[in-house]
Protein backbone atom coordinates (compact mmCIF):
# COMPACT_ATOMS: atom_id res chain seq x y z
CA UNK A 1 0.00 0.00 0.00
CA UNK A 2 1.81 3.46 -0.86
CA UNK A 3 1.37 6.45 1.86
CA UNK A 4 0.46 9.61 -0.67
CA UNK A 5 1.34 11.62 2.50
CA UNK A 6 5.06 10.37 2.58
CA UNK A 7 5.33 10.56 -1.48
CA UNK A 8 3.92 14.05 -1.39
CA UNK A 9 6.56 14.94 0.86
CA UNK A 10 9.58 13.09 -0.97
CA UNK A 11 10.77 16.01 -3.13
CA UNK A 12 11.27 18.44 -0.08
CA UNK A 13 13.04 15.80 2.01
CA UNK A 14 15.30 15.19 -1.39
CA UNK A 15 16.14 19.38 -0.83
CA UNK A 16 16.52 19.16 3.01
CA UNK A 17 19.38 16.20 2.17
CA UNK A 18 20.94 18.26 -0.31
CA UNK A 19 20.53 21.91 1.09
CA UNK A 20 19.14 21.70 4.62
CA UNK A 21 16.75 25.06 4.33
CA UNK A 22 13.88 23.88 6.55
CA UNK A 23 13.99 27.00 8.33
CA UNK A 24 13.34 29.20 5.25
CA UNK A 25 10.65 26.70 4.21
CA UNK A 26 8.79 27.31 7.52
CA UNK A 27 9.27 30.97 7.35
CA UNK A 28 7.48 31.27 4.44
CA UNK A 29 4.65 29.22 5.31
CA UNK A 30 4.37 31.33 8.38
CA UNK A 31 4.57 34.56 6.84
CA UNK A 32 2.03 33.54 3.89
CA UNK A 33 -0.69 32.36 6.51
CA UNK A 34 0.22 35.06 9.14
CA UNK A 35 -1.46 37.75 7.24
CA UNK A 36 -4.46 36.81 7.69
CA UNK A 37 -7.17 38.97 8.69
CA UNK A 38 -10.45 38.20 10.31
CA UNK A 39 -12.49 40.72 10.46
CA UNK A 40 -12.36 40.78 6.40
CA UNK A 41 -12.43 36.80 6.95
CA UNK A 42 -9.23 37.26 3.86
CA UNK A 43 -5.68 36.24 3.47
CA UNK A 44 -4.20 33.56 5.23
CA UNK A 45 -2.50 30.57 3.97
CA UNK A 46 -3.51 31.30 -0.04
CA UNK A 47 0.29 31.30 -1.50
CA UNK A 48 -0.43 34.92 -1.88
CA UNK A 49 3.58 35.29 -0.76
CA UNK A 50 4.65 33.54 -4.41
CA UNK A 51 4.01 36.94 -5.78
CA UNK A 52 6.86 39.67 -6.45
CA UNK A 53 5.09 42.59 -4.59
CA UNK A 54 4.60 40.10 -1.74
CA UNK A 55 8.35 38.82 -2.14
CA UNK A 56 9.79 42.08 -2.08
CA UNK A 57 8.25 43.41 1.48
CA UNK A 58 10.84 43.84 4.19
CA UNK A 59 9.32 41.06 6.70
CA UNK A 60 9.78 38.51 3.72
CA UNK A 61 13.67 39.14 2.50
CA UNK A 62 15.27 36.57 1.89
CA UNK A 63 12.43 33.75 1.07
CA UNK A 64 13.02 33.78 -2.65
CA UNK A 65 15.21 30.21 -2.60
CA UNK A 66 12.11 28.73 -0.61
CA UNK A 67 9.93 30.28 -2.85
CA UNK A 68 11.67 28.68 -5.69
CA UNK A 69 11.82 25.76 -4.42
CA UNK A 70 7.87 25.51 -3.89
CA UNK A 71 7.65 26.37 -7.44
CA UNK A 72 10.08 23.35 -8.57
CA UNK A 73 7.97 21.15 -6.51
CA UNK A 74 5.08 21.92 -8.55
CA UNK A 75 7.02 21.05 -11.86
CA UNK A 76 9.43 18.79 -11.64
CA UNK A 77 8.58 17.37 -8.11
CA UNK A 78 6.15 14.20 -8.73
CA UNK A 79 2.82 13.58 -9.21
CA UNK A 80 1.47 13.86 -6.36
CA UNK A 81 2.79 17.51 -5.41
CA UNK A 82 1.96 18.32 -9.28
CA UNK A 83 -1.51 18.12 -8.41
CA UNK A 84 -1.19 20.40 -5.01
CA UNK A 85 -1.96 23.91 -4.95
CA UNK A 86 1.03 26.62 -4.02
CA UNK A 87 -0.69 27.28 -0.73
CA UNK A 88 -0.85 23.29 0.05
CA UNK A 89 2.38 23.13 -1.34
CA UNK A 90 4.04 26.13 0.54
CA UNK A 91 2.15 24.18 3.83
CA UNK A 92 3.38 20.96 3.02
CA UNK A 93 6.96 22.09 2.62
CA UNK A 94 6.31 23.31 6.06
CA UNK A 95 5.13 20.16 7.57
CA UNK A 96 7.65 18.35 6.10
CA UNK A 97 10.59 20.19 7.31
CA UNK A 98 9.33 19.93 10.86
CA UNK A 99 9.16 15.93 10.40
CA UNK A 100 12.65 16.24 8.67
Amino acid sequence: KVNLNHVAKKPFWDLFYKTPCMSQLLRLAFNDAIRYNASAKKGGADASIRFKKALERPENEGLNFAMNQILLSKTDGNHITAMLSYADLIQLGAYAALEY
